[in-house]
């Protein structure tokens, strides 16, 4: 809910808004809803590997959007391709932001905390 009260009072028309956030691999997540909602046996878990065409990671502002983008703490602002360049250029060509350079949720009880507040629309504020 921030992401979207976050672009209604600061956008100027055509931004893309891109939160920056910690990401989860599929296995931590498995595990921490197994200690919290299950017996914790993650002898369960059966890993497959990855699959044809199949992304490890996801580029979240690539390496072009970046260098116009507007950057906070919490977010990116990408303006529209169209748009005059604003943004501070200071990331080096060829850095992207992506789901492996942003912070990496390892720990259950984190995880098991960002469960909880699913639903709960007071944590979206």
């Amino acid at each position: 809910m921030s992401l979207v009260l976050h672009a209604f009072s600061h956008a100027r028309g055509g931004e893309i808004f891109v939160r920056k956030a910690p990401a989860c691999t599929v296995l931590n997540l498995a595990r921490a809803m197994l200690v919290k909602y299950g017996d914790g046996d993650f002898e369960r878990i059966t890993v497959t590997g990855v699959r044809p065409g199949e992304k490890m990671d996801e580029v979240l502002v690539n390496e072009y959007e970046i260098q116009r983008a507007e950057e906070s703490d919490e977010f990116y602002a990408v303006p529209a391709e169209y748009a005059a360049r604003r943004g501070s250029g200071h990331h080096p060509f060829g850095f992207e932001y992506t789901s492996a350079n942003t912070r990496q949720l390892t720990d259950a009880g984190e995880i098991g905390a960002l469960l909880d507040a699913m639903g709960q629309t007071e944590a979206y504020q």
